[in-house]
């Protein structure tokens, strides 16, 4: 994944606006197929505002410490707000940041994971086969903040570029932590929207 990353970004400089979308889609919908396929048991608004504000350690077969110092490189000096201050940045020093860029790409994953989760068994509750791309789309959308619209793509590379700005942020000693008031944003928000949004077109629709 981290290698795909780099290589996303690196090219990203020839076509930004479709080579590393189209490489933050396909990671985004790795995840959230398997979150659909196996949901974690997050099944309410609580359930779900706990998953996202507790951050654990992802199996590392997302990333790995070499390509993950090299992705962050990459993504830093081709992508983001600090791309100008990350081309003087040596590799070197981006490497020793490795424990910092892993936890934040691992969180988001876990968040991905987790909101997926919640989305599909709310589907289901409600008697309605999940369609995993409806869920993709809403999951992007809660976490990048834009308005839910289940069957409009959104823009993946937005939250894939979040996820390493937090770790810039982290370097920098005036930049507020702590994101409680997202968190409930987003369960608040996923809590209410309406479960048929969410099932398959092509499946029937529940008796009421």
């Amino acid at each position: 994944m981290a290698r795909a990353l780099a290589t996303a970004s690196w090219r990203a400089g020839k076509d930004p606006a479709a080579q590393f979308e189209r490489m933050s889609r396909a990671f985004v919908r790795r995840v959230v197929n398997r979150a659909v396929a196996d949901p974690r048991a997050i099944d309410d608004r609580a359930a779900l505002l706990d998953a996202l504000s507790t951050s654990t350690t992802q199996d590392p077969a997302h990333f790995s410490a070499a390509s993950m110092a090299l992705a962050a490189g990459t993504m830093l000096r081709r992508v983001g707000p600090l791309k100008s201050v990350a081309k003087r940045t040596p590799l070197f020093a981006v490497a020793a940041a490795t424990p910092e860029i892993y936890t934040s790409l691992s969180r988001g994953v876990q968040d991905v994971g987790a909101i997926a989760s919640f989305l599909t068994l709310r589907a289901t509750a409600a008697g309605h086969q999940a369609d995993a791309d409806r869920i993709r789309r809403a999951t992007v959308q809660l976490l990048v903040g834009d308005r839910l619209a289940p069957d409009a793509e959104p823009e993946h590379d937005r939250l894939v570029r979040s996820w390493v700005r937090r770790t810039a942020r982290g370097f920098l000693p005036f930049a507020k932590r702590g994101d409680t008031g997202r968190n409930q944003r987003i369960a608040a928000v996923a809590a209410a929207i309406d479960p048929a949004l969410l099932r398959s077109p092509d499946a029937p629709v529940p008796a009421p």
